[in-house]
């Protein structure tokens, strides 16, 4: 079973992307900020993060910038309001052209949230 890592300080964000992920046929970690993300990575590599822009203690571009001086093989996706702007990513993909596989936003639909992750990350489900 492949497994996620969600770092999502909002944890009734975190509740449903947990649910949705987990009735998909995916095994779920999660994390409360960047601080955790990275300390659950260092625990045990998940086969995906999804990984908030906006947390306390450390951000989502922290902590990725953290883990992409270690591992440049696992894929991150970027879940931020901050996807609903092509400005924005532009200069995120210009800062980091590798740090992050896909961005999601996070009131996409919860099919094409999953049709995305399956994407990067097939399950035996899929």
């Amino acid at each position: 079973m492949k497994e996620i890592l969600i770092v999502e300080d909002e944890r009734a964000l975190r509740d449903a992307l947990r649910q949705s992920l987990e009735a998909a046929g995916y095994a779920v970690r999660v994390a409360r900020d960047g601080v955790q993300g990275v300390a659950e990575w260092e625990r045990k590599r998940p086969d995906l993060i999804i990984m908030n822009g906006e947390m306390p203690h450390k951000n989502g571009l922290q902590a990725t910038a953290e883990i992409r001086e270690r591992d440049s093989l696992t894929p991150i996706i970027l879940l931020s309001a901050w996807c609903g702007f092509p400005d924005k990513i532009e200069s995120i993909k210009r800062l980091a052209p590798r740090a992050f596989a896909d961005f999601i936003a996070p009131n996409i639909t919860d099919e094409e949230f999953l049709a995305r992750i399956r994407a990067i990350v097939p399950n035996e489900e899929s």
